[in-house]
């Protein structure tokens, strides 16, 4: 499947490298690793307080959670995040 550097090829550098290869249906099905807590990060914070688009806010989103190392080993353990 398609993965999130190659998707983003534009957010690879800043993208922590264990998200390079996780796919879109990992990301999509709550299996790519992606903590489920975005509040101890104040993510959640950022994006109320966003004025932007919703792409640019879905952009921060997206470079917030892929900034840091995965919360497990992406494939491995299914973490529902809203």
């Amino acid at each position: 499947g398609q993965t999130l550097g190659e998707t983003f090829p534009e957010h690879k550098r800043s993208m922590h490298p264990q998200y390079h290869a996780v796919t879109l249906e990992q990301l999509l099905t709550h299996r790519g690793g992606a903590a489920g807590d975005l509040a101890k990060d104040e993510l959640w914070g950022k994006l109320w307080q966003h004025k932007g688009t919703p792409t640019s806010a879905r952009r921060l989103l997206f470079q917030g959670i892929t900034a840091k190392p995965p919360e497990a080993t992406p494939g491995e353990k299914y973490i529902y995040s809203n």
